[in-house]
């Protein structure tokens, strides 16, 4: 799943986003990016599916952007998951769907991709 779209914000006179229509989420990796220390960025959004009758499984979703993304497809390739194609996602090592599967959030089904390999983090619980 991309980060995409994501919403914005009209005009603001605050310290992090001041300037035309622009996504909230560009906004923060402009002030981030300008921090000392910090080479590389990319952002994640994550949304918890907390109950079971909006989703096929209790999970926590995390949207990518491919572009920057350094973290998350390293780890794809690592388990022989290739680039995500539209409607599709990959899965954490304790999801218990496997590749072909289908599965569903909030109404929308997607197909997986493949399964992670297990990291021994959140991430394992985490659909992407």
């Amino acid at each position: 799943m991309s980060i995409k779209n994501a919403p914005t914000i009209g005009t603001t006179k605050n310290a992090v986003c001041d300037g035309p229509k622009r996504s909230v989420i560009a906004c923060m990796m402009d002030q981030v990016q300008k921090t000392d220390g910090i080479d590389k960025i990319s952002p994640q959004l994550y949304i918890a599916s907390l109950d079971a009758a909006c989703c096929s499984v209790p999970v926590q979703i995390v949207a990518f952007e491919p572009e920057s993304d350094f973290i998350v497809q390293p780890w794809m390739a690592g388990s022989n998951v290739s680039e995500l194609k539209k409607g599709q996602t990959a899965v954490g090592s304790k999801i218990t769907a496997k590749a072909g599967d289908k599965i569903s959030f909030f109404g929308q089904e997607y197909e997986v991709a493949g399964k992670l390999e297990e990291t021994g983090t959140s991430y394992d619980n985490c659909a992407f």
